[in-house]
């Protein structure tokens, strides 16, 4: 049965007032965006006739493939080069792949995908910069018009932060460094970097990440309304200072309870669930705290040869964290705060929690940074310094776990977390097991 193509609709972000524009998907697979022409763009009834117009109208001619054929004949055209450049990236083994293609989609193939890759001049890169530095002034002119807490209402903010914008200028330039420099050299394509010397995205104010207090980690690890599994791995992920898709990848076989020591040597691919090297591509090994000894032998006698940690699915960590502290009576404003200077808790903030317990308890800097398995002793600083802040009055880092965590009782809730699940599903248990929260 042949199925008839009608493209796709979609909202320009933060259009005002809302505009739409389509997306065809070509006879070789290449799904190019189109603007749709007013006053149809501000119809969504007319806009999505319009786009369902033009997908048959390709269909039929094939006029955006002939036109992308006809430039490939006379040399490699971005799309087609992006395309080797987003295999060449996997069979090289790179840690982060999805938001990179992401990025190189949205910026360069969208706009350029057509364009040979010889032509792709300076104009062309401070055009990218331009709509980034737009981007960036969007996102700064919603938090002075929305200075409040993040209330959990979901939905992505308009424009972007700077430091995402840093990151895809940072991904547009090392793929065009390739297309001149690669190594391997099917990959270049260029001789000139079209990228070489031009400004990149503005840079914007760092805004402070949270932290718990001892008191409010205990408070949220003593709380009997959050489910013990979420409790246990809460408490792993903040006496430890692991990155959740580490935790994700962690197994019994991990844990050296005789020496007290984790092995952190891999990390779960939240798009493929399967196992990879850890962000820095090199095995850490971190201390077990005596506080957390308990908990972990009693998660390695349930694991068996399993996963060691129940994860919840990567969207909703930060959401389900914030609730618990809600639950948990953790109501500081600074934890939910959502502006152009503080962003809110997520579940990063557990590891930021360890790291600035270690720096107030005056572990060694080096330390510290081995254990955060930081490249650059700069992030390092950054938890030493604000720690120096908060020396008066923190309370004590580390401190003991709740028997509950580690109680035998608990069995029934931690039992068979690995028994016959992937390592796809494994770390993306359906919200829905455990009692819903109220909220």
């Amino acid at each position: 049965m042949t199925t008839t193509r009608t493209g796709t609709l979609e909202p320009i972000p933060g259009s005002k007032p809302l505009r739409y524009r389509g997306r065809l998907r070509l006879g070789d697979g290449y799904r190019p965006r189109i603007k749709i022409p007013e006053p149809l763009c501000f119809d969504e009834e007319k806009a999505t006739e319009y786009v369902a117009s033009m997908q048959k109208l390709e269909d039929a001619k094939g006029l955006l493939l002939a036109k992308r054929q006809k430039t490939a004949a006379a040399g490699e055209v971005v799309s087609a080069w992006l395309g080797r450049y987003f295999t060449w990236r996997k069979t090289r083994g790179f840690v982060v792949t999805r938001d990179v293609e992401t990025h190189l989609r949205m910026y360069v193939l969208d706009p350029f995908g057509t364009k040979l890759m010889t032509a792709m001049s300076r104009d062309d890169i401070e055009a990218i910069v331009q709509r980034l530095d737009r981007a960036i002034v969007e996102r700064t002119r919603y938090y002075e018009e929305h200075d409040e807490e993040d209330e959990d209402e979901g939905g992505r903010k308009p424009g972007l932060s700077w430091k995402t914008c840093q990151n895809i200028w940072s991904n547009i330039t090392c793929a065009f460094d390739e297309a001149c420099n690669s190594k391997d050299k099917s990959m270049r394509a260029l001789a000139v970097d079209p990228t070489d010397k031009v400004r990149g995205p503005e840079r914007g104010i760092d805004r402070e990440k949270p932290f718990l207090f001892p008191s409010e980690l205990a408070a949220l690890l003593s709380c009997g309304l959050v489910p013990i599994h979420w409790r246990i791995m809460y408490a792993v992920a903040a006496y430890t200072g692991a990155r959740a898709n580490e935790l994700a990848a962690l197994y019994a076989a991990d844990v050296d309870l005789e020496h007290r020591k984790i092995s952190i040597s891999k990390q779960v691919d939240r798009d493929t669930g399967k196992l990879k090297p850890t962000k820095t591509k090199r095995t850490r090994y971190v201390n077990i705290e005596p506080a957390l000894v308990p908990v972990l032998t009693m998660l390695v006698e349930r694991a068996g040869e399993g996963r060691l940690l129940r994860m919840p699915p990567d969207e909703d960590r930060a959401d389900l964290l914030r609730r618990h502290l809600r639950v948990a009576g953790c109501t500081r404003e600074s934890l939910y705060a959502d502006d152009a200077q503080r962003a809110p808790v997520r579940f990063h903030s557990l590891r930021d929690t360890c790291l600035t317990f270690m720096a107030i308890r005056g572990d060694e800097p080096l330390h510290i940074q081995w254990c955060a398995g930081h490249t650059s002793f700069a992030m390092t600083e950054e938890y030493i310094a604000q720690a120096r802040r908060f020396e008066a009055g923190f309370g004590s880092p580390f401190a003991p776990l709740p028997s509950a965590l580690f109680d035998r009782s608990t069995e029934r809730s931690t039992k068979g977390l690995s028994e016959g699940l992937t390592a796809r599903n494994y770390s993306a248990t359906p919200t829905g097991i455990e009692p819903v929260l109220p909220t």
